[in-house]
């Protein structure tokens, strides 16, 4: 909050706060978070958010922490595959204009985070499903490694 006023950022903060621990942006924000990190364990953290099969993809995790530290905001509204409820985008968009916006469209995309429900490989059960399989233009279901197609975890 500005030291004067309550603002608009201020209200995009409190709505992310208070998604669910398992909303795909949460996963998302997690992984940010572990690629700007300077612990030597974030590598152990990130390898945990993202599907096994694209570990080689992101070989040392490099490019996606050029990425990760643009200036950028991450969108609050996720995309749900119609036709496919176990795979889920969440969009990367520039830091600028307004903080809250209704409506997730393809304006001021700097990327998309494909997200694929895996139950079978979490360690902590419901908490931690989605994985992330890919930062940039959005996978299609069918390129996905899935485990529960047609399952829709937003059920739970």
């Amino acid at each position: 909050m500005s030291e004067t006023q309550w603002t608009d950022r201020d209200d995009a903060e409190l709505h992310a706060e208070s998604l669910p621990i398992t909303h795909p942006v949460r996963l998302v924000q997690a992984f940010i978070g572990a690629l700007k990190s300077t612990d030597p364990e974030a590598a152990d953290v990130l390898a945990t958010l993202i599907t096994p099969e694209s570990e080689a993809d992101w070989a040392d995790y490099g490019a996606a922490r050029e990425f990760a530290n643009r200036p950028m905001r991450i969108s609050l509204a996720t995309r749900y595959d119609p036709e496919a409820p176990d795979v889920a985008y969440v969009k990367f968009a520039p830091d600028e204009g307004a903080w809250i916006s209704g409506k997730l469209d393809q304006d001021n995309v700097l990327a998309w985070a494909t997200l694929v429900w895996r139950p079978e490989i979490s360690k902590w059960g419901p908490l931690a499903c989605w994985r992330i399989h890919r930062i940039g233009p959005w996978a299609s279901a069918s390129e996905l490694p899935r485990s529960v197609p047609g399952f829709d975890p937003q059920l739970l």
